[in-house]
């Protein structure tokens, strides 16, 4: 009797072995080595500087809209990455952590990140760069699939930007108050005509400099991870400014759905 259940416990194992073996295998082939890899608590700071002919949102719901000539900093944080078995693609879960006048506003962003040749969706689950990237590489957008199950509101503007095109134009050495990086730069045409450029560095795994049709411009003046990532989030969202207690909602919600965040933790922040 003994030696059955030993052998059965044995087998078990075995199964759970293999299959946790093949998803690993799986994943590694839909994966591949030239897509970056972002961990828990890693980000990227922005400085951002503006001109009054641009316009633009950097927070829009239906409740809440944060134009970008109110912003100074921007934050992108990430809290999580989840891999999908029906489409050979990864997400991550963002915490944008937006600085204005008025105080520190969080919201929630996506980042879907694959290759367009191994992706059954094709031009839906890439944006702005389909990896691996190379001078002369070519690739469009239809439209920047979401697979989150968390309801987004619609951009009113979207039929004006998609399709779009872009391009690995050229390869230059950009200089930012976070470093000295080598990038390929890529050129966005947009279904209405305006152009976007964003410098990526392999280093940094994001860009590290954006300018915008209208002359505004992002630039990399920070990056690393946190490792307190909790207790850095709930910090934050703790610090919003109590007008903006509808967004400070969402984002607590939307951290509990995705079991960031705990019911106590959640009820306690709301």
């Amino acid at each position: 009797m003994t030696r059955k259940v030993t052998f059965f416990v044995g087998a078990l194992i075995l199964v759970l072995s293999l299959l946790t073996f093949s998803k690993g295998i799986i994943q590694s082939i839909t994966y591949p080595y030239y897509l970056p890899t972002w961990q828990s608590g890693e980000f990227w700071q922005y400085s951002t500087s503006k001109v009054a002919s641009e316009n633009g949102y950097v927070i829009y719901h239906k409740w809440i809209d944060i134009p970008s000539s109110m912003v100074t900093t921007q934050k992108y944080i990430v809290l999580q990455m989840r891999y999908f078995d029906d489409v050979p693609a990864y997400e991550y879960v963002i915490l944008k952590e937006i600085h204005t006048n008025q105080g520190n506003i969080l919201d929630i962003a996506y980042a879907p990140i694959c290759n367009l040749s191994i992706s059954s969706l094709k031009e839906s689950l890439s944006y702005d760069f389909d990896f691996p990237l190379y001078a002369g590489k070519k690739w469009q957008v239809l439209f920047p699939t979401i697979k989150s199950n968390i309801p987004l509101p619609k951009n009113p503007k979207e039929d004006e930007y998609f399709p779009l095109k872009a391009e690995v134009s050229a390869t230059q050495t950009i200089i930012t108050p976070a470093g000295k990086f080598d990038t390929m730069m890529i050129k966005e045409t947009y279904n209405n005509g305006k152009t976007y450029e964003y410098w990526y560095s392999a280093k940094v795994k994001n860009y590290v400099k954006f300018l915008s049709v209208g002359g505004n411009t992002m630039i990399l003046t920070n990056y690393g991870k946190i490792e307190n990532l909790k207790s850095y989030v709930v910090k934050m969202i703790k610090s919003m400014p109590k007008e903006y207690i509808n967004q400070k909602a969402f984002v607590v919600n939307t951290l509990y759905q995705y079991g960031f965040l705990t019911l106590k933790e959640s009820l306690g922040l709301e």
